[in-house]
């Protein structure tokens, strides 16, 4: 397709115009960063000497830190545990802009979700998690309804961040979808989804599984299957499956399907790399971008985050950069 630059430069600019509801599963994104230089006497595995240490938005968290990074008011909505790891997670989002800024529930129960990297020679070492993923209880389901139709006219889009930790229970994507996703004034609803209960993703606008997700959510054995009988059984608008350094194939209802190579000279880390997708993708499209060109922008910041170790933010700077020399 052609492309006209001017008009991706400008969309970037509008996305400071919108306000983005981003609700799901917040992770603390931990990375110790070191080298090793020896292997320890007391078991055949290598010593890391660290270096530094560095916390970042993971999960639901990375998509907000994404949408605010871009320009946009952003507020997130999840839980985190009564432990040093939620405080911290509270002061990564503190001086964002939006209506408000985020709605942490605290639980007595359970532990913030945190995802601890040990990075030596820009090779993942090991990797620790700290997590209880059960359901949350019912009154916090109410309690996330009850925000969100208390600020729903003040949003643009909803954006549902599903990794598997127990948030998203189908009490509450019940909840969400019959309260929000029919509504006349129906915003645009995406879901980068988990393999659950496909009823829990019906009538979304646009949804974003990854390759393994994709065959797994619809049980077919190829993209091409996957994403016509996704777009099909989920009755959405638009089904986009990142495939990693393969790029994305995007399906919409209209009978397009297009695939898009990854514009990455080199992929170190595509963790955070769907994140990043969906955050662009809704905002593309709330910007008025079609469905290919939000493809392609979407496609370019993944580029630029995969290119990176650990989870990356894509600022509204980096995109029109990237912009500017790809077009």
């Amino acid at each position: 397709m052609s492309i006209d630059k001017q008009v991706f430069l400008q969309s970037i600019d509008s996305f400071k115009n919108y306000n983005v509801l981003v609700i799901g599963d917040i992770i603390l994104d931990r990375y110790v960063w070191g080298e090793v230089t020896r292997i320890s006497p007391e078991a055949p595995v290598p010593v890391v000497n660290v270096l530094t240490e560095s916390i970042k938005l993971g999960g639901a968290g990375n998509v907000a830190n994404n949408i605010n990074s871009l320009g946009s008011k952003v507020c997130l909505v999840g839980i985190i545990g009564k432990d040093n790891y939620g405080l911290q997670i509270a002061s990564l989002i503190e001086g964002w802009n939006g209506y408000p800024s985020s709605f942490l529930l605290t639980s007595d129960f359970r532990p913030t979700t945190s995802k601890t990297r040990v990075i030596a020679h820009s090779q993942q070492v090991v990797r620790i998690d700290r997590e209880v993923c059960q359901s949350i209880e019912a009154e916090n389901v109410e309690k996330v309804v009850n925000f969100i139709e208390e600020h729903y006219n003040s949003y643009n889009a909803i954006i549902i961040s599903d990794y598997d930790k127990g948030f998203l229970t189908p009490y509450l994507m019940e909840r969400l979808r019959y309260s929000f996703f029919f509504r006349e004034n129906k915003l645009v609803i995406s879901i980068d989804p988990k393999i659950k209960d496909l009823k829990n993703y019906t009538h979304c606008k646009i949804i974003t599984p990854n390759a393994q997700e994709a065959y797994a959510l619809s049980g077919e054995s190829t993209i091409e299957r996957a994403g016509k009988f996704l777009l099909k059984k989920l009755k959405c608008e638009i089904v986009v499956i990142t495939q990693g350094k393969m790029g994305m194939t995007v399906f919409s209802h209209t009978g397009e399907t297009f695939s898009i190579p990854t514009v990455a000279k080199q992929v170190f880390d595509v963790s955070g790399a769907g994140d990043t997708v969906i955050a662009v993708f809704t905002l593309a499209i709330l910007s008025g971008l079609s469905i290919e060109e939000s493809a392609h922008l979407s496609n370019l910041a993944a580029g630029i985050v995969v290119g990176e170790v650990g989870t990356v933010a894509v600022t509204k700077e980096q995109l029109k950069e990237i912009v500017s020399l790809q077009m």
